[in-house]
C-alpha cells in the first residue's frame, strides 16, 4: 500500500529543493549601506531580500567576481571585506586591513576578468589583492592624489580610476602587468568610471562639470567634447550596456539616470527614479535586459528596477534606512544559497 504521508513529505523535499536551486541561481545584488555598516544581499530572480550581512564601518566600494564566488566590499575605516559567495559568510583572513598593510580610507574595488586579483583604492594607491589567496601585494602602485571611480578594462590589462588631483582632474591609467602609470587630463572632478564591454571606450563622470567625457581606450585619448548633462544633475556613478550601445549615467542630486546613446553620443532619454534626489548606484544585468538603481528615498532607502528596452519602471523595492553613495557595479551571479523565506529590513 502507498503510504501517503510518505510520498506527499518526498514530493515537498523536491519542491523545496527545486525552489531552493532556483532562487540560489538567480542574481544577486549586493548593496552596501554606509549608515548602517552591512550589506544588502537581494535576489533578482524572485526580487526579495535574502539575506543582510555585516561589514566594516561605512563601506562605499562593491565588487563581484565573474564566477560570483567572491564579494569584495571596501570600507572606509575597517579595510577590505571579503565574503564566500557560495555560502555568504566573511572569509577567515577578512578583512584586509592595517595589520596587513592596507591604510584605512578604501573608496573603490575592482576584479580582474579572470577572478584572479581585486584592485582596491585608497588616497592616491591603488593596492593589488591576490584573490586567489586573499593577500595583499604591501607595495601599492601610487597611481594619483584623491582616487575615485576606477574600472578594469575587459582584457583585464589597463585599470582606469579617477582622480581628484588639485585643482583639475585627470583619469589614471595603469598598465596592470608592468603597473606602468599615464594620465589623460578630464574636467575638474572626474567621479565615476565605466569601461565599455567591447573594449573601445571608456566613460567619465564629472560631478563639477556635470559632463560625460568619452576616452578612446585604443589610443587613451578624449573623443570630442565633453557631453553636457542637465544644470543641477551632479553625475556620480555610471555603467555600460552590455552591447556597449548606451551609457547610463547616475545623477546624485536630480534623481534621474541620464541616457546616452554611444554612436551619436547624445542624451537619449531621461528616466526618472523614486520620489526623492538621489541616485546612489547604478548596475546592470549580464544580458543587458535589467537596470537596477539603488536610490536615496529618505527612511525608505530603495532598489528599482527599469526594463532597457523601454526605460519602463518594473518594481521598486523597499531596502530600509542608511544606503549611501555606491561606488562600483553591484550586480554578480547568484551562487549564494538562501532560504525560502523574506526577510524583513527595517
Amino acid at each position: 500500500m502507498l503510504n501517503l504521508s510518505a510520498f506527499f513529505t518526498a514530493i515537498c523535499v523536491l519542491v523545496l529543493a527545486l525552489a531552493s536551486s532556483v532562487l540560489s541561481a538567480a542574481p544577486k545584488a549586493y548593496v552596501p549601506r554606509f549608515g548602517t555598516d552591512d550589506m544588502v544581499i537581494f535576489a533578482t530572480g524572485s526580487e526579495m531580500v535574502v539575506d543582510t550581512v555585516a561589514v566594516g564601518e561605512a563601506p562605499l566600494g562593491i565588487a563581484v567576481s565573474p564566477d560570483g564566488s567572491r564579494i569584495y566590499v571596501a570600507t572606509t575605516l575597517d579595510g577590505l571585506f571579503v565574503f564566500d559567495g557560495s555560502t555568504g559568510m566573511q572569509l577567515a583572513n577578512s578583512p584586509i586591513d592595517t595589520a596587513d598593510g592596507l591604510n584605512t580610507g578604501l573608496y573603490s574595488v575592482v576584479v580582474s576578468p579572470d577572478g584572479t586579483k581585486a584592485y582596491v583604492t585608497q588616497g592616491g594607491n591603488i593596492y593589488v589583492v591576490d584573490a586567489t589567496t586573499n593577500t595583499l601585494d604591501i607595495t601599492p602602485v601610487n597611481a594619483g592624489t584623491e582616487l575615485r571611480g576606477m574600472a578594469i578594462s575587459p582584457d583585464g590589462g589597463s585599470l582606469y580610476a579617477a582622480d581628484w588631483s588639485g585643482g583639475s582632474g585627470q583619469v589614471v591609467v595603469v598598465d596592470t602587468v608592468t603597473e606602468m602609470v599615464s594620465n589623460i587630463a578630464v574636467g575638474t572632478r572626474p567621479q565615476g568610471v565605466a569601461a565599455s564591454p567591447d573594449g573601445n571606450r571608456v566613460y567619465v563622470t564629472d560631478f563639477v562639470d556635470e559632463t560625460v567625457t568619452v576616452i578612446d581606450a585604443t589610443t587613451n585619448t578624449v573623443v570630442g567634447s565633453p557631453i553636457s548633462l542637465p544644470m543641477g544633475a551632479f553625475p556620480f556613478t555610471v555603467v555600460v550596456s552590455s552591447d556597449s550601445s548606451k551609457v547610463y549615467v547616475g545623477n546624485l542630486s536630480s534623481g534621474t539616470v541620464s541616457v546616452i546613446n554611444t554612436a551619436t553620443l547624445m542624451i537619449d532619454a531621461t528616466i526618472p527614479v523614486g520620489t526623492q534626489a538621489g541616485v546612489l548606484g547604478l548596475s546592470i544585468t549580464e544580458d543587458g535586459t535589467r537596470l537596477y538603481v539603488a536610490h536615496d528615498e529618505g527612511m525608505n532607502d530603495s532598489l528599482s528596477v527599469f526594463n532597457t528596452a523601454t526605460n519602463a519602471l518594473i518594481d521598486t523595492y523597499i531596502l530600509g534606512d542608511g544606503m549611501g553613495e555606491i561606488t562600483g557595479h553591484f550586480l554578480g551571479p547568484g551562487v549564494v544559497p538562501v532560504e525560502l523565506q523574506t526577510f524583513r529590513i527595517d
